[in-house]
């Protein structure tokens, strides 16, 4: 991108389009939070649900402009309120990405995050991971993921964690993944994983058990009998996740999710990366990033410590999005 796209100043406005997925939501938030913070504007949130038939299609296929309200029509929930004015429409994903280009014709300023599987020209801005190689003149390259998670927020959030989570002495946030298309987290990254913690373990450190919607039901019984007495969050309760980044002196997070890595640099923290073998060649140019970024590196020595600035991309992109514009 030569120069960011000219935001409406001030900023009063934005409007947050998703399909709810985490994954997709966090960043948007993040981004939208950021802007926020700096102009103070105000934030509403469109989580959409597509008809049934219309999921499966790729973006570009249902994006163009029809009769009926489309691409407004395809979608079973989500539109209320949806095309009432706003400054700017950040959308994540690619269910959102027909319905931020159609708000982009009726005045608002678009951002997606992620590749939009359709032209790109339909936005004004489309940030994405740099390991993506996402190329166009719209394009912002991010380090990671945009994430909602800064110092000062995980260490607030530190306070309100129940008192099993503040064990004494140096403890270490686990953050675990599972599963996905290029990660098969077989039993030899189990049995790492595991290892992994124990040398945490032996070098003084509480684990604190972090396990994600993708990881394997039977590596978190492993994991409950290998340390019985730490804590482990198994879903269902308010998730203790931002405090335990706060409360954490050291993060081990397992490579295959940018989203956690990128989460375990936002902290400023020692930040250990368990290795996944098969991951594809755009997360090994992450991790390379990452570590030349943060100095993040393998679990080998778990007394290791070094400093390194808070990864902020949400925070660096609102600035740039916001900065004014060369003349």
């Amino acid at each position: 991108m030569t120069q960011p796209p000219h935001l409406p100043h001030p900023l009063r406005r934005i409007r947050v389009v998703t399909d709810g997925r985490p994954g997709n939501e966090n960043p948007a938030l993040g981004l939208a939070e950021a802007l926020a913070a700096r102009s103070g504007a105000g934030i509403a949130v469109n989580r959409i649900t597509l008809r049934r038939w219309l999921a499966p299609l790729p973006a570009a296929i249902w994006a163009a402009p029809g009769p009926l309200g489309w691409p407004f029509s395809g979608l079973a929930s989500g539109i209320d309120g949806l095309r009432e004015p706003v400054d700017l429409v950040i959308g994540a994903g690619r269910r959102a990405a027909p319905i931020v280009a159609a708000l982009r014709a009726h005045g608002a300023a678009t951002i997606q995050l992620m590749a939009p599987q359709m032209p790109m020209g339909r936005f004004d801005a489309v940030v994405a991971p740099a390991h993506d190689r996402l190329r166009g003149d719209q394009v912002i390259d991010s380090l990671g993921s945009l994430t909602r998670l800064s110092p000062a927020g995980v260490a607030q959030a530190a306070h309100a964690l129940a008192p099993e989570w503040t064990p004494p002495g140096r403890r270490v946030a686990v953050l675990i993944g599972g599963p996905s298309g290029s990660a098969r987290f077989a039993q030899a990254q189990q049995d790492a994983l595991l290892a992994a913690i124990a040398r945490f373990v032996a070098a003084g450190f509480a684990p604190l058990l972090i396990p994600s919607r993708r990881t394997p039901a039977a590596l978190i019984d492993r994991l409950a009998g290998a340390h019985p007495g730490a804590p482990l969050h198994r879903g269902g309760a308010a998730n203790p996740y931002p405090g335990v980044l706060g409360a954490a002196d050291a993060v081990l997070v397992t490579a295959d999710s940018v989203n956690m890595c990128s989460e375990g640099a936002s902290t400023g923290k020692p930040l250990f990366i368990l290795p996944i073998p098969g991951l594809a060649p755009k997360m090994a140019r992450f991790h390379a990033d990452l570590a030349a970024r943060t100095g993040a590196r393998a679990p080998d020595d778990p007394t290791a410590t070094w400093a390194y600035a808070p990864l902020d991309e949400a925070g660096r992109v609102a600035d740039l999005l916001l900065a004014p514009r060369a003349t």
